[in-house]
């Protein structure tokens, strides 16, 4: 029983430490991610769309649709609720979705 959980061990480990790594790194890369897309604007606009952004995939897969900036719209609407409650400013809202709809996607 020893050498199996041993064999599992040295199989597993190395998946399981870059599964953790990779866990661990995520914060990390989306604060770089925000650091690289700030052009001195305001910060507000900044994490705000941030969260636009990662919110379009949430809303495809939630929806079975592609998020568009249609104010009023299922996506504006969506985004205008968890912008509000978390505090970040949703004037511009309209626009700045289309702009983030319109990025080429990253793989």
């Amino acid at each position: 029983m020893l050498q199996r959980r041993v064999n599992l061990a040295r199989q597993a480990a190395p998946k399981l430490m870059l599964g953790l790594i990779r866990d661990l790194n995520s914060p990390l890369l989306r604060f770089l991610e925000l650091e690289r897309e700030n052009k001195g604007g305001a910060l507000g606009n900044l994490y705000r769309n941030h969260v636009i952004a990662q919110l379009a995939p949430i809303y495809h897969r939630l929806r079975g649709e592609a998020p568009t900036p249609t104010p009023g719209g299922r996506f504006v609407t969506m985004c205008e609720v968890v912008l509000d409650a978390i505090g970040l400013e949703t004037g511009g809202l309209e626009q700045a979705a289309a702009r983030i709809l319109r990025r080429p996607k990253m793989s």
